[in-house]
């Protein structure tokens, strides 16, 4: 067999340059590949023992898994209807990108996905009608191959094309991550490493009004409840277990309160579940320092916040573009109002974290 080898500018090739890798792929070939990791050989799954070709030529068992690559996050909800929570925030910063997830796809299989970060193979995916599968271009047990002359000068004559797109930048195979539910483990660290992975995992809310009675308990509990409900958790109390803190604080406290009466009242109205053994706290740096966002409900509130430290100004600001005014001492039909207008917000910054 005859091995041909295209050399493509990764800054300056054509969706056109890519037509003959193109057609291989169709016809069944495999084509190695670069990627931002190593290179990598691409089968198209045309049949189910599309890719024995592929682990006989890295000379491993023949129903080996191997790894589907995407053009693009999107087109892993072709295989999974919804992917969990860890791996959706993953996903959507680190795709395209040295990441590699396992998950179970639609009909309950464990499945690896991963959008590579190198634009021509992107592209030379997205022209293949068939999913596309892939491994690293070496032989087992031996170092992964970072240029096209390296997967030349080993398999010369045993595929059928290799794209030259210069060498791998990062020169590390990817990061290589199962995700089950409310759990994961790495199964390969690469450039995409377990601090960065924890980091992700964990993301605190922060509500912040003047006495933690009233307003920002109100924010808390709807939030917790819609998340709940998006990620079809049980209840509030697993949001921890999926990696969400929602808090409330307040600017102004002195004793530890419970939320107010009528503040309960609306949210029964509203049907969201009622804050259970809440006691207002007062807003602290360290609570601050890891949330990633915080929000406030006026602008004299984003102030004194930004008085008190101005290191956090990016995540700190207002729930509405208006202020939402303390309803303490006041109507029934106040709070209630307040509460609709907090429920408004916080159904926006829910759909954009569930986004």
């Amino acid at each position: 067999m005859k091995t041909e080898m295209l050399r493509l500018s990764p800054k300056s090739f054509t969706p056109g340059d890519l037509a003959r890798p193109a057609e291989i792929l169709r016809q069944g070939g495999i084509v190695a590949v670069p990627t931002d990791t190593v290179y990598g050989f691409m089968i198209a799954e045309k049949d189910p023992t599309s890719g024995e070709r592929l682990n006989l030529l890295k000379g491993r068992e023949k129903n080996q898994a191997l790894i589907t690559f995407l053009s693009n996050r999107e087109s892993v909800f072709r295989y999974i209807h919804k992917l969990p929570l860890l791996a959706e925030r993953l996903t959507k910063i680190y795709w395209p990108g040295p990441l590699t997830i396992i998950v179970r796809d639609s009909v309950g299989q464990k499945r690896s996905f991963r959008v590579p970060g190198f634009p021509m193979t992107r592209e030379l995916i997205k022209q293949i009608e068939y999913p596309i599968l892939s491994t690293s271009a070496n032989r087992n047990k031996e170092p992964e191959a970072f240029t096209a002359e390296e997967v030349e000068k080993r398999f010369s004559g045993e595929l059928e094309f290799i794209l030259d797109g210069g060498d791998c930048p990062l020169k590390v195979p990817s990061t290589l991550i199962e995700i089950e539910s409310d759990h994961y483990r790495i199964l390969r660290e690469g450039d995409v490493t377990l601090e960065m992975i924890e980091k992700q995992r964990q993301y605190k809310l922060v509500f912040v009004c003047t006495g933690n009675i009233c307003r920002s308990p109100m924010a808390m509990a709807i939030t917790q409840s819609l998340l709940s409900n998006h990620y079809h958790l049980a209840s509030p109390t697993r949001l921890a277990q999926a990696g969400f803190q929602i808090e409330s604080a307040g600017l102004e406290v002195s004793d530890e309160l419970p939320i107010n009466v009528k503040a309960k009242e609306a949210l029964a109205t509203l049907h969201y579940p009622i804050p259970e053994n809440h006691s207002s706290k007062a807003v602290q740096w360290k609570q601050i320092k890891e949330a990633k966002q915080v929000f406030v409900m006026t602008q004299e509130h984003r102030q004194e916040l930004l008085l008190r430290w101005p290191e956090f100004r990016e995540k700190i600001q207002t729930l509405s573009p208006t202020d939402i005014n303390d309803p303490y001492r006041t109507s029934q039909e106040t709070y209630l109002q307040c509460a609709l207008q907090i429920e408004l917000c916080v159904k926006q910054i829910v759909e954009k974290l569930c986004a």
